[in-house]
């Protein structure tokens, strides 16, 4: 994964390389240097409206128009500066519902990853007691404390406990 991301990186940091030496280029005018970010493009949108745009000069004014260069391209669903795309695993196997083994990517670009199937575990239920487990003397005695305070009712539950030293 983290090789993906460098690649990723190292894609944008280079489109980014590209753009600034075409904005640095001073031979060029700002008409040349559009034409020369747009690689031939036209400057149109779906809509068929043209986009005005006029690069001002300067050192601090290359953020300017780096952005209005990824403005038309965005608009037009090019890929621009920064532009992520999702990552597409192409050398991977797929596992079929008949077990069949097949290359290609193992999930769609926009789906979560895949849920691989487990093994069913086995249920182990706890030992059952036949008869209740014994309880200390001074929790007995404890309870036996209690008996002012419970129902009349309960005293013989309570009598019937069995406790034990331990």
């Amino acid at each position: 994964m983290s090789m993906l991301i460098d690649i990723l990186e190292d894609e944008i940091i280079s489109d980014y390389k590209d753009i600034t030496n075409i904005e640095n280029d001073e031979n060029c005018k700002p008409e040349q240097r559009i034409d020369n970010l747009l690689n031939g493009e036209s400057k149109n949108t779906e809509n068929g409206e043209d986009i005005n745009i006029t690069l001002e000069m300067g050192n601090n004014k290359t953020r300017e128009n780096v952005k209005k260069v990824n403005q038309i391209l965005r608009e037009k669903g090019k890929s621009y500066l920064g532009h992520r795309q999702p990552a597409e695993q192409s050398r991977t196997f797929q596992d079929t519902q008949r077990s069949e083994s097949k290359i290609g990517p193992s999930f769609h670009v926009y789906t979560d990853l895949p849920i691989r199937p487990t093994a069913i575990q086995p249920v182990v239920f706890p030992r059952l007691f036949k008869e209740r487990l014994p309880i200390k003397n001074t929790k007995f005695d404890h309870l036996q404390q209690l008996k002012p305070v419970i129902p009349s009712d309960c005293w013989t539950f309570y009598d019937n406990l069995p406790h034990s030293d331990k």
